[in-house]
């Protein structure tokens, strides 16, 4: 992840944090494929993937 530092202008910190997002995005992704691939897959593992539907549903209308 990188750092947003003070003296970055508002166009880097801006591409930075887009960065961070998408390596973020990444790690969910491969996250969920390794879970998949798990052989016990249960009802917890359901909810919590709804729990992250849900969060993620929030950040897609908090960006409108």
């Amino acid at each position: 992840m990188q750092k947003i530092k003070n003296s970055d202008t508002a166009r880097t910190a801006f591409a930075k944090r887009q960065a961070n997002i998408d390596e973020s995005l990444k790690l969910i992704q491969e996250k969920m494929k390794a879970e998949a691939q798990t052989d016990a897959v249960n009802w917890a593992h359901v909810g919590s993937l709804g729990h992250v539907e849900e969060l993620l549903l929030q950040v897609i209308e908090f960006m409108g």
